[in-house]
């Protein structure tokens, strides 16, 4: 799973619920400063996995309320915003959503993990659109 992901999501957890239960996250899971994800790297969904586990036995709340939360907060934050511009130009319904980021993901497969997103081909929409 791509980093930005790994990234938004802790981000998520301590906008909110705060600093402290981000703090304690990180040790649940046993992330360090030297662990801690990139949004320009591509990491194991198993740790994803264990993460929302680990969220939700902090916070009390299912994992189903915790992702449809961050699911909305991946979208609107800022960080998302900019790095994914390109993409989310596109989307203007949730069918929009899941067939760009189908293509976009396609094509993450087929690019080494030293590329970031700005070294993708762009789709042919945005280049026009330039």
């Amino acid at each position: 799973m791509h980093g930005l992901i790994f990234v938004t999501w802790e981000k998520y957890l301590s906008d909110r619920f705060g600093s402290s239960l981000l703090t304690s996250y990180r040790a649940k899971i046993g992330e360090t400063p030297t662990t801690a994800p990139h949004a320009n790297h591509v990491y194991d969904d198993a740790i994803l996995l264990a993460g929302v586990s680990a969220a939700c036995e902090l916070t009390g709340n299912p994992a189903d309320i915790l992702l449809r939360e961050y699911g909305h907060y991946f979208i609107v934050n800022g960080l998302t915003s900019y790095l994914c511009a390109f993409l989310l130009k596109q989307v203007h319904h949730a069918k929009d959503l899941l067939l760009t980021m189908n293509s976009a993901h396609a094509q993450l497969r087929r690019t080494p993990d030293t590329l970031t997103s700005t070294a993708l081909s762009l789709p042919s929409e945005f280049l026009q659109a330039q």
